[in-house]
């Protein structure tokens, strides 16, 4: 197990819609993450 750059994380980003409460998945790479949570 030596490619720990490609690992792949699972967001579940939960948000209100149209009276209900929908979930997503996003499956980022580990090396992005930084970038994503900076935004």
């Amino acid at each position: 197990m030596k490619n720990h750059k490609n690992k792949i994380t699972r967001l579940i980003i939960c948000y209100y819609k149209n009276d209900r409460y929908c979930f997503r998945d996003i499956f980022i790479h580990s090396d992005q993450i930084s970038s994503f949570l900076n935004h």
